[in-house]
C-alpha cells in the first residue's frame, strides 16, 4: 500500500514515533509537511504536487478550520483519512464546534477519521461516521515497554499550554508530589513545584 501523509508543518511533537511506525508497517509513506498557504489551497497543492494515481490512501493531519472551508475538493478523493490528534476533545460541550466537525464529515461519508480521543471518536461514531481511536502518540524514550516492570502506576499524556492546564497540572504536583511533568520532546522537567 502507498500512502501519502499530509501533515500541518507547525506541528512539532511527538507524532513523529507515529508516522515513523505508520511508515514502518506501511512500507510506503510519502510523508509532507505543508505551510498554511498550502493547506489554505489544498486543491492548489494536488493540482501543482499530487498524482492521485499513484497512492492508495492520503492521510491528512492538517488544520481543520482549514480544510472545512474545502470541503467540495475532498468530495473527488474516495479513498481520504482525516487524522485528529485533538479533534474539538475539550471541547464537547461546545455544541457549535463538534457540529462544525460532524457537518463535514457527512458531507463526506466515505471518509475515515482517526482521532485520538475516545469521547470524540463515539460521538463521531453515534452519528454514523466511520471512525476510528488511536490514543495519544508518546515519545518511547521516556515511555517504553522493555519486560521491565513498570514504576510509573499512570502515566497522562496531554498538552500543558495554557494556563488552565497549567493550573490543573500544578495541583496534581501538590497532591501527588512524586509526580513528573515532563516535555516529551526534550525531555526535561516543563512544571516545577
Amino acid at each position: 500500500m502507498k500512502v501519502l501523509l499530509l501533515v500541518d508543518d507547525r506541528l512539532d511533537f511527538p507524532l513523529g514515533e507515529f508516522y515513523q511506525g505508520l511508515h514502518k508497517q506501511i512500507g510506503s509513506v510519502d510523508i509532507r509537511r505543508l505551510n498554511l498557504n498550502e493547506q489554505s489551497f489544498v486543491k492548489n497543492y494536488f493540482a501543482a504536487h499530487v498524482d492521485l494515481n499513484k497512492f492508495d490512501r492520503i492521510l491528512m493531519q492538517l488544520d481543520f478550520g482549514l480544510l472545512s472551508k474545502q470541503v467540495n475538493f475532498f468530495k473527488d478523493i474516495e479513498y481520504v483519512v482525516f487524522f485528529h490528534n485533538n479533534a474539538f476533545s475539550g471541547e464537547q460541550h461546545q455544541v457549535g464546534n463538534s457540529k462544525q466537525y460532524l457537518k463535514f464529515y457527512r458531507r463526506l461519508p466515505w471518509a475515515r477519521i482517526i482521532t485520538s480521543n475516545y469521547t470524540v471518536m463515539q460521538t463521531f461514531h453515534d452519528n454514523g461516521l466511520d471512525v476510528e481511536c488511536i490514543p495519544r502518540g508518546y515519545h518511547s524514550c521516556y515511555r517504553s515497554v522493555n519486560h521491565v516492570e513498570r514504576d510509573i502506576p499512570l502515566l497522562v499524556s496531554a498538552a500543558v499550554e495554557n494556563p488552565i492546564q497549567q493550573a490543573f497540572f500544578q495541583e496534581i504536583l501538590k497532591a501527588f508530589p512524586e509526580a513528573q511533568v515532563l516535555d516529551s520532546r526534550i525531555g526535561s522537567r516543563l512544571l516545577s513545584r
